[in-house]
């Protein structure tokens, strides 16, 4: 069974390498406009794992289509919100949604002005970025963090704690101008 796991483990993640090349979106490029998300990113993420990040972002834009809604902008202010307490959880060895304050608090303190925000988060040893959204589609609170329609902006951060074990945050929000203003 662990022989099973790890195997499907190994070839989930060659998959993505294959998919994060063919995409264009290799480490240290920006990505370009596609149709649902607009990635268009100035530096490289500070994530441990960058191809965990945009498998986590072209997944969540995938979920979100299946569902008829359209795909996330990459916001800089809030990456570095998920970033941030991607970071604090790992440094602590601590998980839990209000360590260090609510989401809020943290979206404001790296600048991002909203009108709403909304946060997934998710502790994993020996897990991949697949098998994280499989878990957040599952659980009826994360699926409605991922399918919020007003949600339109996205901040991922992923961080390596001791042991092996991975820090997985997504920020979602809907900013103080919103286009669903328009609707």
């Amino acid at each position: 069974m662990l022989r099973v796991t790890w195997l499907r483990g190994v070839v989930a993640a060659a998959m993505m390498a294959v998919l994060v090349w063919a995409s264009g979106m290799q480490e240290g490029k920006a990505a370009t406009k596609k149709e649902g998300n607009t990635a268009t990113k100035k530096k490289r993420p500070r994530a441990a794992n960058v191809t965990a990040y945009y498998a986590l972002l072209k997944w969540h834009d995938a979920f979100r289509k299946e569902n008829k809604l359209a795909g996330f902008k990459v916001d800089e202010k809030l990456t570095k919100c998920a970033q941030d307490y991607a970071d604090y959880m790992a440094k602590h060895g601590k998980y839990g949604h209000n360590l260090d304050g609510r989401v809020m608090d943290r979206a404001k303190r790296a600048g991002y002005v909203f009108r709403r925000v909304g946060e997934n988060i998710a502790k994993t040893r020996f897990h991949t970025a697949l098998d994280v959204m499989n878990g957040w589609k599952k659980s009826p609170g994360h699926r409605k963090a991922i399918l919020t329609k007003v949600y339109e902006h996205i901040g991922i951060g992923i961080a390596k704690g001791k042991k092996k074990i991975y820090y997985w945050v997504v920020v979602f929000g809907q900013p103080r101008k919103s286009t669903s203003d328009k609707k």
